[in-house]
């Protein structure tokens, strides 16, 4: 593993935030992640090697990490739906009789036309 340190400022005690930004293979994780993967690895027989198939191998152990937890959350969520997020109301738009929207050569962008 690689590490950089950058030492400014540091937070006033007893606040909380976001200090630091791990990435893995390209992939943002949170420090449980990385904490996770030490343990892995620890709990295996050391073995000297370097390479990219040691990067790789632990994005996957961590990408099948998150899909677990995914699973996890899907059946809990299944057997208690009261737990669930609330659903956002649909935003519709309703345009006066006798006017659409029009698209234009810039992409993403319409105006409203009168027909």
């Amino acid at each position: 593993m690689e590490t950089t340190r950058v030492y400014g400022p540091g937070l006033p005690r007893g606040q909380g935030g976001r200090i630091g930004v791990l990435v893995l293979a390209g992939m943002e994780t949170t420090l449980d992640e990385v904490e996770y993967l030490v343990a892995a690895k620890q709990a295996k027989k050391f073995v000297p090697q370097r390479g990219p198939g040691e990067i790789v191998t632990m994005a996957r152990l961590l990408f099948n990490r998150r899909n677990e937890q995914i699973e996890a959350r899907k059946k809990y969520l299944l057997a208690n739906p009261s737990e669930a997020p609330k659903k956002r109301p649909t935003v519709r738009l309703h345009l006066p009789v006798g006017y659409r929207l029009m698209g234009t050569s810039e992409p993403g962008l319409k105006v409203l036309a009168r027909i």
